[in-house]
């Protein structure tokens, strides 16, 4: 799916609750109460412990682990 949509636009809103699926994203804004509050990397958000994205990313992955 992100090859295609890389292929034919320029660029593209992805909006999703699904944490893994904002990886192969080039750059993430993040939204609280309808305010960008971070905006950056898969890489560079995950590493900031400080912020909602690590924080998001956290929550999800443990669901994931505790259901295997």
């Amino acid at each position: 799916m992100f090859e295609i949509a890389r292929a034919l636009y320029k660029g593209y809103i992805f909006v999703t609750h699904r944490m893994s699926s904002c990886k192969f994203s080039k750059r993430i804004f993040v939204l609280e109460d309808g305010m960008i509050v971070q905006e950056g990397s898969h890489e560079e958000l995950v590493n900031d412990k400080r912020g909602l994205y690590s924080q998001l990313w956290e929550a999800q992955a443990q669901l994931y682990d505790n259901h295997g």
